[in-house]
């Protein structure tokens, strides 16, 4: 964001900055200083930007802050000039996915990084969703660096100078005498304040880049520290973890989940003293009355416990309660009070989660909102073109596959893994979501998930009494043919019909969030398809994963290039025979249209009564298609024994086939 009316900008920077300026097409390289000072202005939105070897200051499922590692000491020059060396030296890149993926792993981490500059509602960002080259190349790991310090008036909520320090990393302690820190919430599980008891200037707080504690209202804050960042017309700073806030004060219990069948971690607000953390008598098991064998502190989060246990029952509703433990750190404080959190013990059977009695009348899981651990294979990573969500499963058969979201893990097809999460339903979707913890495992790699082979039937458009029971499963289906008269080209997408007996359809996507399948769908194409299936937009979507998923069995010949025009010499619509004939009482009416145009296609009886209107002027491509009939009515009731006709009537007349119906 730029405000330039706030400062005049000496001419000699004006010049420094259109040196910088380069070539159409080239990436030119820039301080993180000149990228904000010249966003919008000399340095266009959508240009390349290079920023060369800058520290990671704080990171986050989606990108990462960094700055320029020589702030630390003020460079040579006065006046603004050293100002702007010094503050504006810290800038957000947007991966839109784990930085993991690129190697950023660590604060501390020494980069480059070429990407689009962008302005994304005012907030000055490294935007890798947007076109052009993008690129992070890790040079190490080095020592993070040190905050800047900057005072609430200089920082806080409506500050005229608060853009100097836009994605800086800063700290603001109580030894400015404009600060008097009175931490106030203001928003639950978001933001709260730090109010100033000597004027109006307040700085808000976000939990943006971490999970940290919310000091009591009215407690004394001694410093805070992190990067700042623009949200909602106000700047925040985002602390990464609770050694950025000044505040001692008792530890509670913020999470717990299971790690086995006979192990629990139980994870606090703030670091905790080891000799409270690991007397067994400070934990209880209240549901099961399991007996909680042995306690130790990690040896790297002192925020964390792990509790070897009795056995426990998978999937069990249980409950730990936690007392006494004191906080570390000088002026160390006791619990208040004991605090209990509820969870699922043991491995929660992935079936456990999903299975419903009735899905076509309530879908959502019995666990949403448990905290569960669960074990399965990954069976399609990178499920919606994004690194940190993918499906799993256990085994083949129904409701044994579900969708992983929100976790900073990168993950490979056939990797078996162990997760720990929230279980949550996304727009009717169940999922297994970020907690406040991150807790993966990998047990082992290079296996192969198997899919389970399931009619198109069973594929229906949001029909969820059909479909619901192969949510997040990897299915295949046999034999379906590429028909574009069931809903079209939506996203990418492309609808199938099946065989008599399969007349249902559904969506394969091909392109847009699986961009590694290349195969062009053409209406009349027989394929085989494997695929995760995903709930999104009131339809249940198969997710192919490669080329690899896709059999081609035939192809339609108007599709083919170079191929001779199977239409050509056709001077009308041509109504081909039903498929099978005699049929019970499935079966399915194909025609051929030369070019395009208005089609209605109906079934009549022996004596000349209309039965059932399968289209009624619809508007047809040139091309192969074929219509499933049900040997219903069109009040839906079944029809008798006997012979019918198909009747298909364009502009350029009416043409007829017999059909025999036997019951």
């Amino acid at each position: 964001m730029m405000r330039m009316a706030r400062y005049a900008i000496p001419g000699a920077l004006l010049l420094t900055l259109a040196f910088f300026a380069a070539p159409a097409n080239a990436q030119p390289e820039y301080s993180i200083w000149q990228i904000e000072l010249g966003s919008g202005t000399t340095i266009p939105n959508g240009t390349v930007v290079k920023t060369d070897s800058v520290v990671v200051t704080g990171l986050t499922f989606n990108g990462f802050y960094c700055q320029e590692p020589d702030t630390a000491v003020a460079p040579t020059g006065t006046g603004w000039f050293t100002r702007s060396r010094r503050e504006f030296s810290g800038i957000w890149v947007f991966t839109s996915t784990s930085p993991g993926g690129y190697g950023v792993t660590a604060v501390g981490d020494f980069v480059t990084v070429t990407g689009p500059l962008n302005e994304y509602f005012g907030w000055t960002e490294l935007d890798f969703t947007q076109a052009g080259a993008h690129s992070i190349v890790k040079h190490s790991t080095v020592a993070p660096i040190a905050p800047m310090t900057a005072k609430i008036d200089e920082v806080n909520t409506v500050s005229l100078t608060g853009e100097n320090w836009e994605n800086v990393f800063v700290r603001v302690d109580n030894e400015d005498p404009t600060l008097h820190a009175i931490a106030t919430l203001i928003s639950p599980g978001s933001n709260w304040r730090l109010y100033n008891d000597f004027g109006p200037d307040t700085l808000t707080v976000t939990n943006q880049l971490g999970s940290h504690e919310f000091p009591p209202v009215g407690s004394t804050v001694a410093f805070i520290q992190g990067p700042m960042r623009y949200h909602f017309s106000e700047f925040k700073v985002a602390p990464r973890n609770n050694a950025d806030i000044g505040y001692i004060g008792p530890p509670n219990l913020a999470s717990a989940w299971a790690v086995s069948g006979t192990g629990i971690d139980v994870l606090m607000s703030r670091d905790v003293t080891q000799a409270s953390a690991e007397d067994e008598l400070n934990y209880e098991l209240l549901n099961s009355g399991g007996a909680i064998l042995l306690a130790t502190r990690d040896a790297t989060n002192h925020a964390k416990v792990h509790l070897t246990t009795a056995a426990q029952t998978d999937g069990f509703a249980e409950t730990i309660q936690v007392s006494d433990l004191v906080s570390d750190g000088v002026g160390g404080a006791t619990m208040l009070a004991p605090q209990a959190f509820n969870f699922r013990a043991g491995i929660t059977p992935i079936t456990q989660i999903q299975t419903v009695a009735n899905p076509a009348v309530q879908d959502s899981s019995s666990l949403v909102g448990a905290i569960v651990t669960v074990r399965g294979r990954v069976t399609s990573p990178s499920a919606v073109n994004s690194n940190n969500t993918f499906f799993i499963q256990q085994g083949a058969g129904q409701y044994r596959g579900i969708y992983v979201a929100n976790q900073a893990f990168n993950v490979a097809t056939g990797d078996s893994i162990q997760i720990s999460g929230r279980v949550s339903e996304y727009f009717f979707q169940t999922e297994i979501g970020y907690a406040g913890f991150d807790d993966m495992r990998v047990l082992a790699t290079g296996l192969t998930p198997v899919a389970t082979t399931v009619p198109i039937a069973s594929m229906k458009y949001n029909n969820k009494g059909t479909t619901e029971p192969y949510e997040g499963q990897l299915v295949k289906v046999v034999n379906a043919t590429v028909d574009s008269t069931l809903g079209g080209v939506v996203f990418g997408e492309w609808s199938l019909i099946g065989a008599p007996g399969d007349t249902a359809a559904m969506d394969i996507t091909t392109r847009g969030s699986t961009p590694n399948v290349t195969y062009d769908p053409c209406p009349g194409d027989v394929i085989d398809v494997t695929g995760a299936v995903r709930y999104t937009f009131s339809e249940f979507r198969m997710l192919p994963r490669n080329d690899a998923d896709i059999t081609i069995h035939s192809i339609n010949p108007i599709c083919t290039v170079g191929a001779p025009d199977p239409f050509a010499g056709l001077p009308s619509p041509r109504l081909r025979p039903n498929f099978p004939n005699p049929f019970n009482p499935l079966t399915t009416i194909r025609f051929e249209v030369p070019s395009a145009t208005q089609v209605t296609l109906e079934v009549y009886n022996v004596a000349g009564a209309l039965v059932r209107t399968l289209m009624s002027s619809e508007r047809m491509d040139r091309g192969s298609w074929v219509v499933p009939w049900d040997g219903t009515d069109d009040g839906g009731l079944g029809v008798p024994s006997g012979a019918y006709f198909a009747r298909l009537k364009t502009a350029a007349g009416v043409s007829t086939q017999k059909m025999m119906l036997l019951k």
